[in-house]
């Protein structure tokens, strides 16, 4: 059972309870993102619809943020999880999705995350990886190795 000293490591850790919780947790991934971006002068924009059909936003945390690097042509997906007893505070892997009908597709990194300050940083690690140093998906996944477990 997770101690009170041991949830405490974690951020936002009642994100999903609590809206107000749940956008500072979507702010802080905005400005981790864009402190990253901001190295090499990288636009980003948004490519997921966070709205459901009623037009109410969607607070599940699946994505917490999204960004699109029309530059880079790749994009990034967080996913924030609640810390789970036994699971890794992080996993990531590549995926690919479509933006629009008949386009290449788009290679996307994913970070699910039981978010805390050790996490963050890895999640920094590979979001610089990814964004800055330009890894493709095989050298990504050799840098997942060692760092998050799936």
């Amino acid at each position: 059972m997770e101690t009170a000293l041991e949830k405490s490591k974690y951020l936002f850790s009642s994100f999903l309870e609590n809206k107000n919780i749940y956008n500072l947790s979507q702010a802080y991934w905005g400005r981790l993102v864009k402190a990253v971006a901001r190295e090499k002068s990288l636009p980003f924009q948004p490519y997921l619809n966070p709205y459901d059909g009623a037009g109410k936003k969607e607070y599940d945390a699946n994505p917490i943020f999204d960004a699109y690097f029309p530059t880079l042509q790749k994009a990034v997906r967080i996913i924030q999880d609640t810390p789970e007893e036994g699971a890794p505070d992080i996993t990531a892997w590549i995926n690919y999705f479509e933006i629009e009908d008949d386009q290449p597709e788009t290679p996307e990194l994913v970070i699910a995350i039981a978010l805390s300050q050790d996490s963050a940083e890895t999640a920094r690690e590979l979001l610089r990886k990814w964004l800055l140093e330009g890894l493709s998906k095989e050298n990504m996944e050799k840098a997942f190795e060692g760092v998050v477990k799936r």
